[in-house]
């Protein structure tokens, strides 16, 4: 459970889900992203000129930040003969900031979840679009992350 995994320390990063929806109300929740543990970062969607696609949950309270999750040029499974394709989605977005997470603790490798979240959220962009839609109001950017102290 996410609980087990806060309490050795490791992150989590949680799609919001793609139904558009703000997912901080209980009955409008969407998990795992809903859940609040000092463990788990959830990431909504932005598209290749930092908007809001129609598709991306979100929520004030509920979601930590925002990464790229429109038009994303990846590998597809069985999709013989093209391996290749473009996908949308919050799925398409926390892959980004799972990256990010992998290289800010292979560099800082005695750091937790928490610290591992804290410095994530501290290295956003903040973007007016996303003012009221996430925690942080902003979209992952791995360079500030790198370069913060």
């Amino acid at each position: 459970s996410i609980s087990e995994l806060e309490e050795r320390g490791i992150l989590v990063v949680a799609a919001a889900g793609n139904d558009g929806t703000d997912i901080d109300g209980k009955d409008s929740a969407f998990y795992p992203a809903s859940f609040r543990h000092s463990n788990l970062i959830s990431v909504m969607a932005t598209d290749c000129n930092d908007q809001l696609p129609l598709f991306t949950n979100h929520g004030k309270t509920s979601v930590d930040l925002a990464a790229p999750g429109a038009l994303i040029f990846s590998t597809r499974p069985l999709s013989f003969p093209i391996p290749y394709g473009f996908a949308n989605g919050t799925s398409a977005a926390v892959p980004f900031v799972t990256g990010a997470a992998l290289l800010l603790k292979a560099r800082n490798t005695t750091w937790a979840a928490p610290e591992l979240k804290k410095r994530i959220e501290a290295g956003v962009d903040k973007l007016n679009i996303l003012k009221d839609y996430c925690v942080t109001e902003g979209r992952l950017n791995l360079r500030k992350i790198a370069i913060a102290p």
